[in-house]
């Protein structure tokens, strides 16, 4: 795979816990979640990736959205738009329906362009998935504890396109023990011992997942 190191972005500082849950060539996890507090950067390094990958993956297409419509425009898309991907880079934006975007990105070959779609994941009134296409190198969720993990598989499914590798990708705040815990936590150490200040985050490795959470 294309190295996706932090060093590439210049002007981007890291958390060590963002660093861990970025994708590299030291860590290729496909299923990969972090957790943390509010306002913590989780939605930032979330959009970090999703530009990452996009940029140093020619003719990727990647999904980015969240669990409601009305909760994208000043979370995700304030987040993506205005403070994390560099407006030199973004080709084209369009606006999809009411709340969709599909953003095209400059990548490293400037013949293969990479996009972006980004939507709301479930419809409520409908009782099912609303994101259209499929065909994903990649997909990122923000808020993931408001889906379910019936909703994660759907996503899962669409992620089909022939790029090097696959990733899923995830940011939620911490909630106790819910599907997230389950299936990248349960059975690693992702406790903090209250005497010892030092430890800011931690990594569960499960086969193919990888799990960080920073202490709050």
């Amino acid at each position: 795979m294309t190295a996706l190191e932090p060093s590439n972005i210049s002007r981007w500082s890291f958390l060590g816990s963002q660093r861990s849950f970025l994708p590299s060539q030291a860590s290729t996890e496909e299923l990969r979640a972090i957790g943390a507090g509010y306002r913590s950067g989780k939605t930032t390094i979330l959009c970090r990736a999703g530009v990452l990958l996009s940029h140093f993956v020619p003719d990727n297409l990647g999904f980015l959205g969240r669990a409601s419509g009305k909760d994208m425009e000043n979370t995700l898309y304030e987040t993506f738009f205005n403070q994390v991907c560099p407006p030199s880079l973004i080709l084209d934006a369009k606006k999809l329906g009411q709340t969709g975007r599909m953003v095209t990105l400059r990548s490293t070959d400037p013949r293969r362009p990479s996009r972006i779609y980004m939507d709301y994941i479930i419809d409520r009134e409908a009782g099912k998935a609303h994101f259209a296409g499929g065909d994903w190198g990649w997909f990122g969720v923000s808020q993931a504890e408001e889906i379910t993990r019936d909703d994660f598989n759907k996503l899962l499914g669409r992620l089909s396109r022939r790029v090097p590798r696959n990733y899923a990708l995830l940011e939620f705040n911490l909630s106790g023990h819910n599907w997230i815990y389950d299936e990248f936590f349960a059975g690693g150490d992702c406790t903090f011992d209250l005497s010892d200040s030092k430890t800011l985050y931690k990594v569960v490795r499960k086969g193919n997942h990888i799990g960080v959470v920073a202490r709050s």
